[in-house]
């Protein structure tokens, strides 16, 4: 299994705890993203069940956020805008706006996952209060829509 590392979060910059040297600026700093699905990488099940469930949270514990596997159903309920892409060093950066589950009446969170090529999950983030925990619901429906993506998928007609 490959292990995620654990990121510390600024308004500037993500930081990597394990090598200090590894730094990429925040994903609202970053310009020129892709509206392109085939740019997506592959995302499993396991990668989306092992940064929401197993990864260490800010308070050094297991996130255990079982509650983001349930995030799914943002996909049938039309809670997620276009998903864009950007590539930046030797990771890949997917965000999208994502209505909050409670209210039609607030503004779109706006969310964000940063992987591995590999579709390892490294680090998430959103502009709702649970996003500074580094896990929640909307960032974890990016994830489900870019699972169920159907870019591989052949149609016959």
């Amino acid at each position: 299994m490959d292990k995620n590392r654990r990121w510390i979060h600024s308004t500037a910059v993500l930081k990597s705890r394990e090598d200090i040297s590894v730094t990429v600026p925040h994903p609202s700093l970053l310009t020129e993203w892709v509206d392109d699905m085939k740019q997506w990488p592959d995302v499993s099940y396991i990668d989306i069940v092992n940064y929401f469930v197993f990864s260490e949270g800010v308070d050094g514990e297991e996130l255990r956020n079982y509650k983001s596997t349930e995030a799914y159903n943002y996909l049938h309920s039309n809670k997620i805008g276009t998903v864009l892409f950007k590539k930046h060093c030797d990771f890949i950066f997917l965000k999208a706006a994502v209505e909050p589950s409670q209210s039609v009446n607030q503004a779109k969170h706006t969310a964000w996952v940063m992987l591995k090529e590999s579709g390892v999950v490294e680090t998430v983030g959103c502009s709702c209060i649970a996003g500074l925990g580094k896990s929640c619901s909307h960032a974890a429906a990016i994830l489900w829509k870019v699972f169920i993506n159907p870019k591989y998928a052949t149609f016959i007609v």
